[in-house]
């Protein structure tokens, strides 16, 4: 597991603290995952977006697969608003500091680009929704990279707080 968490994180500093972790945990598609002191990975992200929570403090982190914006009243985490509420409330349950936790995401890229409707335009919509929910909690946006027309894979550190996103189409960014 935590060995080939390694080889998505070559080639920079966190191959000296992936090490450290104690496991890594996956979001699939409308679920969230929190952990302490594990890798957090998501992976397919189109217009979805991959949401990070972390107290660094504690060490305690969480990730969500967002697929659609707004909120649920049945608490489904598919939704923006809904996913970051419930993960924020758990991730306090857990012990993390309400003050301490901040935020990073990637996704809500443009698949459909070829059509206009501003209906289509779901990874925008969804880029807004998580902005809003975590400006409504008050949870510091660290780092961010939205939008664009390429799929993603987000993977985060929280030893070192690294938030490494790959691209379809190879290129790699570190937030």
């Amino acid at each position: 597991m935590v060995d080939a968490a390694k080889s998505h994180l070559a080639g920079n500093k966190s191959n000296l603290t992936v090490k450290n972790l104690a496991g890594e945990l996956s979001a699939g598609i409308g679920e969230y995952k929190i952990g302490k002191n594990v890798l957090l990975k998501v992976m397919g992200l189109g217009s979805c977006i991959g949401v990070i929570l972390s107290d660094f403090s504690t060490g305690i982190c969480g990730i969500a697969h967002v697929l659609l914006p707004g909120a649920s009243n049945t608490g489904e985490a598919k939704y923006a608003e809904t996913a970051i509420e419930n993960m924020f409330e758990d991730m306090i349950r857990m012990g993390a500091r309400k003050n301490r936790i901040t935020a990073k995401f990637a996704g809500g890229a443009q698949v459909f680009k070829h059509m206009s409707l501003d209906i289509l335009k779901i990874g925008d919509r969804n880029a807004i929704s998580v902005e809003e929910a975590l400006v409504k909690r008050n949870i510091p946006i660290l780092a961010k990279d939205v939008g664009g027309e390429v799929g993603r894979n987000v993977f985060f550190n929280p030893v070192d707080g690294s938030m490494i996103v790959k691209y379809t189409k190879g290129e790699v960014l570190w937030l």
